[in-house]
């Protein structure tokens, strides 16, 4: 997994489709944002833990908001900047 960052933002994406290590930025308390799939549209997720292979946290907002989740690391568009941190 390879991430580029502009303008405050993270962009994250798989160039073998298959990730392997987390991304470093990654980490407990950040927002990133969940690209949508299936029926859900993307969404922002608190993350509680980086797992192998996936995210563990709550949805702050979509259908889903409040309800814990755990998507997989490929799932992760950007990691959202925190206050004072544009």
């Amino acid at each position: 997994m390879t991430s580029d960052c502009w303008g405050g933002w993270c962009w994250f994406w798989c160039s073998t489709g298959s990730c392997g290590e987390p991304v470093a930025a990654l980490k407990p308390d950040a927002v990133v944002v969940i690209r949508a799939f299936d029926d859900v549209p993307e969404h922002d997720f608190l993350i509680h833990s980086v797992e192998e292979d996936r995210l563990t946290g709550v949805a702050l907002t979509g259908p889903f908001a409040g309800s814990y989740g755990e998507p997989s690391l490929e799932l992760a568009l950007r990691i959202k900047p925190g206050p004072g941190k544009d």
